[in-house]
């Protein structure tokens, strides 16, 4: 599939976004595509006509480019929930806001960042949301307990919710690194599920139970997603940051 071309979200998101990511993936698609291998499945099922949400796991620095140009590849434009001091940069802010992508401000709850979201899922875009709402602080890397961000949002509008798992960038640019590694090339890997079967807790966007239920399941769906990718078992417990500790990965998030 060429890039730009999925159905309704090339031409329903607005012209001065889709030039702004055209612009930057002018540089990042030959860049990536020269230095990396990949490995990238699951696509097809992102809606034709857009307006999901993704749940991806977060392992390095460098996923929102390695996640961006794999959508963008396959034609899907993908706006990120990010920390709102990303923004903060005068380039880098400017840059982020053109493409779409959307701040999250500390302590603010997310109502803000959740009502941009909706304008972006309304034009078919589709919202990339890291449930553990930043890097994994899991020694192995595999997905941490999480926040109930996506599974509010995808309550609230009943846009489909769908897990995703992706490995690889790590090795180019480890969590903290100042360095990347760019020799030999390195092999980026990404899975796409299938939408959650949310139909039990529809709404309920303001139960906590049943926004924790959601998220321990699209967490859970992608941790079974990248063990596949990884070749190798998960943990039994999911790592709890506020605990410094494993956490059982069987109950709510």
């Amino acid at each position: 599939m060429s890039r730009g071309t999925v159905a309704g979200q090339s031409t329903r998101v607005p012209l001065s976004v889709r030039a702004a990511y055209a612009l930057l993936a002018s540089l990042v698609v030959p860049t990536v595509g020269l230095l990396t291998r990949r490995e990238f499945s699951g696509f097809g099922h992102i809606p034709r006509e857009g307006g999901c949400i993704v749940s991806l796991n977060h392992i390095t620095e460098l996923d929102p480019i390695i996640v961006g140009y794999a959508f963008y590849v396959h034609g899907i434009h993908a706006c990120f929930l990010a920390k709102d001091k990303l923004f903060a940069p005068p380039v880098m802010g400017w840059a982020m806001r053109a493409m779409g992508h959307i701040p999250v401000e500390r302590g603010s709850g997310g109502a803000k960042s959740l009502d941009a979201a909706r304008r972006v899922l309304d034009y078919g875009g589709t919202i990339v949301i890291y449930p553990e709402g930043t890097l994994t602080r899991d020694p192995d890397l595999w997905p941490m307990v999480g926040r109930t961000g996506a599974a509010r949002l995808a309550l609230a509008t009943g846009a489909p919710l769908i897990p995703a798992a992706q490995w690889g960038a790590q090795r180019i640019l480890p969590q903290y690194a100042r360095r990347v590694t760019l020799r030999p090339k390195r092999t980026l890997q990404m899975s796409i599920g299938t939408p959650l079967d949310l139909s039990a807790y529809q709404g309920l966007s303001h139960d906590r139970e049943a926004l924790q239920a959601v998220t321990t399941l699209a967490l859970d769906e992608t941790t079974r997603l990248l063990a596949a990718l990884r070749g190798e078992p998960p943990p039994l417990m999911r790592f709890d940051p506020a605990a410094g500790r494993q956490r059982r990965s069987d109950g709510p998030a």
